[in-house]
């Protein structure tokens, strides 16, 4: 296994030099973040500094703490100085995120800036405290440091999105499942705030045979967002008009083409390479049919991996989960995030098997995995430098490594060997 090779540098300056990395890198990303801030007086100037902080999780969760429906986009665009209808998330978010509004935006967004290199710490320790690696500063600051210099890592604290939130609760849900049922539940209640999450994950431990995990992360999901979707009805005047807001957001956002899977670059989900491939969207029955593929072969894999409290099958579940999550679903390029730890054990855990009995997969599955993390031809700029056909195929690129990646994973789950039976939640 590998903890770290004997080296001959000093333990003190190895940590010092990866806490500098760490420090560099978020500074690096603060001032750039900053510097390239929105303004908010006027939400046609270019800048990406804090826009879905602003269109996503700020202005959406003051709608709805002084009593107001953030999906009625006529009332919610007309009052506050966003660019954008509000996402449809769960109202669960809208409560994780309330404390946030006894600030106002500026200083909101820099504490909120300020939570999500906290989180990047939290899950470069979390990833590596799964695989087995023995925790250190240097370890945990060397991968933290480089999750943040990573594609996904810098686009998710340039646009202060949700994401982390969304995969630490995923990775616990996944994770703790047959062991700690409790807390399995209630990270997968969290994850639902953000359906394209939620919802793969939900089906995927249901499948994998958690079904008491997944009704008790249902019923405490329920728990946790009925007050919010009372306090929104009663403001609005009842149910109906929150489910035709919510309608009209979902249609509304189908027809603008930047954010059809064949034009929106910054997509890294399967639909979209498909749909990149093809030259347009796929039809509905077209999509679900890719969905169902994707889930369906990741939930034959899991319930290969039954029992999975090893650490072995743990971990080569989860890697799945989260790359079928990432595949099936709509997910953008901060969604990377999710795949840190399918990449983690690729590179520290060569021990572990199927991959000491398939190296050469193994390097293989890791440089499908680790596209995402360093693709930056999937950008705007290279877009405007190369032209919009290179970020396509690059955006592309994506798609279609993650969908492999993911299928690697499947195809040798049958090659885990098998573990001692144990009794399931």
């Amino acid at each position: 296994m590998i903890r770290g090779a004997a080296t001959s540098i000093p333990a003190w300056l190895r940590t010092t030099a990866a806490v500098a990395l760490l420090v560099i890198a978020a500074s690096a990303a603060s001032f750039r973040t900053w510097n390239n801030r929105i303004d908010l007086g006027d939400v046609r100037k270019p800048g990406y500094g804090f826009v879905d902080f602003r269109d996503g999780v700020y202005f959406p969760t003051l709608s709805f703490v002084v009593g107001e429906n953030p999906l009625d986009a006529e009332s919610y665009l007309r009052k506050y100085p966003v660019s954008d209808r509000a996402p449809l998330y769960s109202p669960l978010m809208y409560l994780m995120h309330a404390p946030l509004t006894a600030l106002s935006f500026y200083p909101a967004a820099v504490l909120y800036f300020a939570i999500l290199i906290a989180l990047t710490i939290a899950l470069a320790t979390l990833v590596l405290h799964f695989t087995g690696v023995a925790l250190t500063v240097a370890r945990v600051a060397t991968l933290a440091g480089l999750v943040i210099i990573s594609r996904p890592g810098l686009v998710n604290l340039y646009s202060t999105q949700v994401t982390l939130q969304a995969v630490l609760a995923t990775y616990l849900a996944f994770w703790h499942a047959a062991t700690r049922p409790a807390l399995s539940a209630f990270a997968l209640a969290i994850s639902t705030f953000k359906g394209t999450y939620g919802l793969p994950v939900a089906l995927l431990m249901a499948a994998r045979d958690d079904r008491r995990v997944v009704a008790l992360g249902i019923a405490l999901a329920f728990l946790l967002t009925a007050p919010a979707v009372a306090r929104i009805a009663i403001g609005v005047g009842g149910v109906t008009p929150l489910v035709e807001a919510a309608r009209d957001t979902v249609s509304t956002r189908l027809t603008i083409p930047k954010k059809q899977p064949q034009h929106a670059f910054f997509r890294i989900d399967a639909v979209a390479a498909v749909a990149r491939t093809l030259g347009r969207a796929p039809t509905t029955p077209e999509t679900l049919a890719i969905m169902a593929a994707i889930l369906g072969a990741a939930a034959a894999a899991l319930r290969r991996l039954r029992p999975y409290e090893d650490r072995a099958r743990r971990l080569h579940a989860t890697s799945i989960g989260a790359l079928a999550v990432v595949a099936a679903f709509y997910h953008q390029s901060y969604d990377g995030l999710a795949l840190l730890l399918p990449l983690v054990v690729l590179v520290a855990r060569p021990d572990l098997e199927p991959w000491r009995s398939h190296p050469g997969w193994r390097w293989a599955t890791l440089a499908l995995v680790a596209v995402p993390f360093v693709n930056f031809f999937a950008t705007e700029s290279s877009g405007a430098r190369f032209g919009q056909g290179v970020l396509l195929a690059a955006s592309t690129a994506n798609g279609f490594a993650i969908l492999a990646a993911l299928a690697a994973h499947v195809r040798l789950a049958w090659h885990v060997p098998d573990a001692p039976r144990t009794k399931r939640p």
